[in-house]
């Protein structure tokens, strides 16, 4: 994939969750995240504020979502970022929608060598759910532990919350003063249609097949 900018950063990898089995983990060392329906994504973003947009298998579709460039840069204050992330459209319902977003998908392909290839898709606006940080500045996070990353991808403001925001993570402790359990999170995951939970270890670094999935239903 090549970068439209050389001061985009690299494309990284994503890191691949993995079936538990079933097997939830409940400890304190673990935090829990929603499954989401959508695109993976990795966000590049140069110091200009250039964004490319890089599929999990390394496809550029920045152009396929052109909406969603440059909507982090002004939170950033010039430095580069990398994030990792969910590409996702919601329904009138406001649960995200995998259909619509294939859809739209599909609308694009269709479109994309025809004179309106730059239609806008405004019944069908997309939304980038962002759960991890991988590099803010020219300093590399990959090593930094799940839970240091998440801080500070929290602290970044989100300029335009439609078109992107962070994904609500759930503690065990945080559930636990509530007097909850993460089977509490995962039932009520199930009942609103989500897809299941991610369940991560704190302490764990950016690498492959570290964090663990629970499903709500098996597909």
């Amino acid at each position: 994939m090549a970068r439209r900018s050389s001061g985009v950063p690299d494309w990284i990898e994503p890191m691949l969750a993995k079936a538990d089995g079933g097997r939830l983990r409940e400890d304190p060392d673990w935090a829990y995240e929603y499954k989401l329906d959508g695109y993976r994504a990795c966000m590049q973003i140069a110091a200009d504020g250039t964004t490319v947009l890089t599929s999990r298998n390394g496809i550029d579709f920045t152009h396929e979502f052109a909406d969603l460039s440059g909507v982090l840069a002004p939170a950033l204050d010039g430095q580069p970022a990398v994030l990792d992330g969910e590409i996702v459209v919601y329904n009138e319902a406001g649960q995200i929608d995998f259909g619509l977003l294939q859809q739209r998908r599909g609308r694009y392909q269709t479109h994309r060598s025809s004179p309106r290839r730059d239609e806008p898709f405004d019944d069908a606006p997309v939304r980038f759910l962002a759960f991890d940080l991988l590099q803010l500045g020219t300093t590399s996070l990959l090593r930094e532990p799940y839970e240091e990353r998440r801080s500070v991808l929290s602290e970044l403001a989100m300029p335009d919350p439609y078109r992107i925001s962070v994904v609500r993570g759930f503690a065990f402790t945080e559930l636990a003063a509530d007097r909850r359990t993460p089977k509490d999170l995962l039932d009520h995951v199930a009942a609103t249609g989500h897809e299941g939970l991610v369940a991560k270890l704190r302490r764990s670094p950016y690498a492959p097949a570290n964090a663990r999935t629970t499903g709500a239903s098996t597909r």
